[in-house]
């Protein structure tokens, strides 16, 4: 499942459309059905959903989404998931801000800190936000992820 709740509504239709041929093509050899979420059947598909995909966008405007849904955490027990920067943002205990130099909570689903887009640039974190995240919430890794790069946590 995609999860573009972080992007611009007018945007969802066209990115899925590419992200579902990538899919298709990575994996020619399994029987995929990409679906979109949509905001009022979210925890329904998600109960279907083997992966979901966190797109990247605005994390304010994410967090604010995925909020309105208690239970989340627990929805996506046992699925595979991902997200690529706000989503990364969203899934994680803590990441960078790109505004101010504060380490700003995300929803937990992930433990760890996060840091997206570092040494990009176009959209890079503060000058400061590794040595933020490094006094925030020491026992959680520190995940700090240049453009194109990724990471798998294991829970």
């Amino acid at each position: 499942m995609l999860c573009y709740f972080a992007s611009r509504e007018d945007d969802y239709s066209q990115n899925a459309k590419k992200i579902t041929n990538l899919c298709k093509q990575l994996f020619s050899n399994k029987d995929l059905n990409v679906e979109l979420a949509t905001r009022d059947i979210f925890f329904k598909q998600i109960a279907k959903a083997d992966a979901i995909y966190f797109r990247g966008g605005s994390t304010e405007k994410l967090l604010s989404s995925l909020k309105e849904y208690d239970g989340l955490k627990e929805a996506l027990a046992g699925k595979v998931i991902g997200g690529s920067s706000a989503g990364a943002y969203a899934l994680s205990t803590y990441f960078s801000s790109h505004y101010e130099d504060i380490a700003q909570e995300g929803l937990g689903i992930a433990p760890v800190r996060v840091v997206t887009h570092y040494g990009s640039d176009t959209m890079p974190p503060r000058v400061n936000a590794v040595e933020v995240l490094k006094r925030t919430a020491e026992d959680l890794e520190l995940i700090i992820l240049k453009e194109g790069e990724w990471r798998v946590v294991k829970q």
